[in-house]
């Protein structure tokens, strides 16, 4: 019988490469799960620690006129992350001027284009006063 052609019907289903089974005469018995705890533990907040300004107006004490500050606490940040950050900043300033440069550049071209644009302009306009002028000439003749 090939793979897509119609079954035939007449043939019964013989397994009888199959080994028979045993039979078991009980279920078997599952340990059962009991909980250790009977309520679940609570769950702890983290702190993070957050950066505090050291001036504020409602830190100042009114006999000292040292700015003393409600709570301090000390922020860790990893040398490799500091020093990431420190590179970047550094990486951004240097953009920055060199996008400056670029500016001031596209200005003065721009100035210079503006007034090249007007010097033609100005001389577009004498060359039609001149031909305006031919004309006038030539038909009083």
């Amino acid at each position: 019988m090939g793979l897509f052609s119609p079954k035939k019907k007449d043939e019964p289903r013989v397994l009888s490469h199959l080994p028979e089974f045993p039979r078991l005469s009980e279920e078997p018995k599952f340990p059962t799960y009991e909980p250790q705890f009977k309520q679940l533990p609570e769950e702890k907040e983290v702190d993070i620690p957050v950066r505090k300004p050291v001036f504020s107006p409602r830190s100042i004490d009114m006999e000292s006129s040292r700015p003393t500050t409600i709570e301090e606490k000390p922020l860790f940040v990893k040398i490799d992350r500091y020093k990431e950050a420190l590179s970047s900043i550094n990486d951004i300033k240097n953009k920055l001027k060199e996008i400056e440069s670029i500016l001031s550049k596209l200005e003065e071209i721009k100035s210079e284009e503006d007034k090249e644009l007007a010097t033609w302009r100005d001389n577009i306009d004498t060359i039609k006063e001149k031909l305006i002028s031919v004309d006038k000439r030539l038909f009083e003749v």
